[in-house]
């Protein structure tokens, strides 16, 4: 339980007593067990020196323990001065008899045989559990938070039994009994790790059930082989003489054969009685989930959620809040109860949404005032040094028992707010458990809603939007493509066939975000690839007929075409997302292109598109000057000039479309 304890949160100085604690108990009964089972393995004064060094500094540790979990900070010179007594002790126990001198030898096996200096031990002893259990007593009478005192409590009924362990001392001054101390140690811890796992005493979080059949195996299975080395020394003695390994071997066996099905049986035993809230808590989480998997729309989803939880725990209050981008707040979106003065939204910069999104799990406000309360906050992570007290506010404010954090992949997509239980319970590890998995399936479900609730409205909006471009649409490349033909007969349809080519090209493509979160993304590249050329309207006709190779000064004329037509579109409210499209249609993939010499991906990938299939169609055109090219031969200058003229990618799903014959 100690190792439980310090590996799982090692940072609390008290944790780490309770380690020493724990350490401390074990050199001492294990010592003993030596003692009393084993009398006869190791050197009977060696193992009484080991054993009792443990016991030395158990008062020591028991007492700084207890002041560390009050906070009694005063005591702190005075705990020093205690670890150096000890050491004293050490001193003569080592060195001299007059603390152990000997040992007795009983029925059950050896004991250690006290000194005169023993004496003074046992005042130090209970001197030590006195002040420790006065103090305890005097904050547990003192303190005003529940949780706090409920965790006092057990500490007090726990350490009382602790010490009346010191009953074995009865044995070295006259009274021949049999030392009962491990009975009072194991209803001891058995009591503290019940405090652990439904009060959560030491900050940790054990899988209780896996502890709990490892310790009941283990004990079984030593408990076991001792009794079989024992009833086989006294029955089987008489055949096998001073064949003595033939007990423990034939023991072991015995062990190896049953461990098996005690291990089954331990199973069940422990899931029918021992889990049986977790089994309840269980079901209520698949109920949950499949309510709340039938559910689209998110209020109602959000007013579910709280109803489930309020009526399963029979909460005061509870609340959730929601992330919004747009005010970059978490917002109340449902409630139950009073859930404070007007508090309806937390920004992401607050002290408690940052907590839960640093540390993924839930968190009470018990355990923020027992943090708050720790002596050494030194020890405190140091997300939460400068910010305790403003978890401790808004959390009070919001009237919040317990704060969990509500996941979407690594998204803090909301917060539960979770008010005191009416029946004045606590939330233990089990509720912990529920409402993490709980807030889980909540965010999924809750996602989903959202995603069908923004579908249903975004169909409705594109059906509208559609119909609307549409028209625009028509009437615009109408009028549009009428006037570039009216200017250049030569390249009548042209812009046409750049169109078809485009959209097939964009077929190939294949999945891309910009294409895939872009629902318009085709129908804007189809309008695009009709009105790219629309700028040599403001071309010269001597140019724009001329039948022969222009000249550079005239070639720099034509150039001035792209950002003509994106200055035309740019006027009109409903064609401005094709400015991108008509403007850089002529750009290089090398940067070597124009009106912009952009690059790579700096040029809009409708641009892109269109510049291979403007380039293939001008290519397999004829013209006043030459004849036009066979569609292989523009085919291979297409793919010769891939990273160089054009993006390869678009160049690929171009090829894919040629080769099976998608392009003529």
């Amino acid at each position: 339980m100690g190792i439980f304890v310090i590996i799982k949160n090692s940072r609390f100085h008290t944790n780490r007593l309770f380690f020493l604690l724990s350490l401390t108990t074990f050199g001492w009964q294990f010592s003993w067990f030596i003692l009393f089972g084993f009398p006869d393995l190791l050197p009977v004064d060696l193992v009484i020196k080991i054993g009792y060094s443990f016991i030395i500094f158990l008062p020591i540790v028991y007492f700084n323990f207890a002041i560390s979990f009050i906070g009694a900070k005063k005591e702190y010179v005075a705990i020093r001065i205690f670890y150096v007594i000890g050491l004293f002790f050490i001193y003569f126990l080592w060195m001299t008899r007059i603390f152990i001198n000997g040992h007795y030898s009983n029925i059950w096996g050896y004991y250690p045989k006290a000194g005169v200096l023993h004496i003074f031990y046992i005042i130090f002893l209970f001197f030590l559990a006195g002040r420790g259990s006065y103090k305890t007593i005097g904050k547990f009478y003192n303190e005003t938070n529940l949780f706090l005192k409920k965790q006092l409590k057990y500490v007090l009924v726990a350490f009382g039994l602790y010490f009346l362990a010191g009953i074995d001392f009865a044995v070295n001054y006259g009274f021949e009994i049999y030392p009962p101390g491990f009975v009072f140690i194991s209803i001891s811890l058995m009591i503290i790790a019940y405090a652990i796992i439904r009060h959560r005493l030491m900050d940790i979080e054990i899988i209780i059930r896996e502890t709990a059949i490892f310790a009941g195996i283990f004990g079984f299975s030593i408990g076991l082989f001792m009794l079989a080395i024992i009833a086989g020394e006294q029955f089987l003695k008489p055949y096998i003489g001073d064949n003595r390994w033939i007990v423990p071997a034939f023991s072991l066996l015995l062990v190896t054969l049953v461990i098996r099905p005690v291990e089954k049986t331990i199973y069940n035993v422990a899931g029918r009685f021992l889990f049986r809230r977790k089994y309840e808590y269980q079901k209520t989480l698949q109920d949950a989930a499949e309510g709340m998997s039938k559910i689209r729309d998110p209020k109602k989803l959000l007013n579910l959620i709280v109803h489930i939880i309020s009526a399963k725990l029979k909460l005061a209050n509870a609340a959730v809040f929601l992330f919004d981008s747009r005010s970059s707040s978490y917002v109340l979106k449902a409630s139950r109860g009073d859930i404070g003065d007007g508090l309806i939204s937390l920004r992401s910069e607050n002290a408690l949404i940052m907590w839960l999104s640093e540390k993924k799990r839930p968190l009470a406000l018990d355990d923020v005032l027992k943090w708050m309360n720790n002596f050494n906050q030194r020890r405190i992570p140091g997300s939460l040094k400068s910010d305790l007290f403003q978890i401790k506010d808004t959390m009070s404010t919001l009237h919040a028992a317990l704060s969990v954090p509500c996941f979407f992949r690594d998204d803090l997509l909301g917060v539960l707010i979770l008010g005191e239980k009416k029946n004045g319970d606590f939330f233990s590890q089990d509720d912990m458990d529920l409402f993490s998995a709980l807030s889980n399936e909540a965010a999924i479900a809750l996602k989903n809603s959202q995603l069908y609730f923004e579908i249903d409205r975004k169909a409705f909006e594109l059906e509208n939007l559609y119909k609307r471009e549409h028209r625009l649409f028509m009437h615009s490349s109408v009028a549009f493509a009428a006037a570039i033909d009216a200017r250049d007969p030569y390249t009548h349809g042209h812009s046409q066939r750049v169109t078809n080519i485009s959209l097939v090209i964009l077929d190939f493509m294949g999945a891309m975000d910009e294409i895939d979160k872009d629902a318009f993304f085709r129908h804007r590249l189809q309008i695009t690839g009709v009105l790219h050329d629309i700028g040599k309207i403001g071309v010269p006709d001597d140019i724009l007929h001329k039948p022969a190779q222009l000249t550079p000064e005239e070639r720099k004329e034509i150039e001035k075409h792209p950002v003509l037509g994106a200055e035309i579109v740019s006027h009109i409210a409903g064609l401005k997302d094709l400015v991108g499209g008509i403007r850089y249609h002529h750009e290089r993939y090398d940067g070597k292109g124009y009106p912009e010499g952009l690059k790579s991906d700096e040029i809009p990938l409708m641009a892109r598109i269109i510049s291979v299939a403007d380039t293939y169609d001008a290519m397999t055109s004829d013209r006043p000057y030459r004849k036009g090219l066979p569609p292989l031969t523009a085919r291979d200058e297409i793919q010769k000039n891939a990273s160089a003229q054009f993006d390869p990618y678009v160049v690929a799903a171009f090829l894919k479309a040629f080769e099976q014959g998608k392009i003529e």
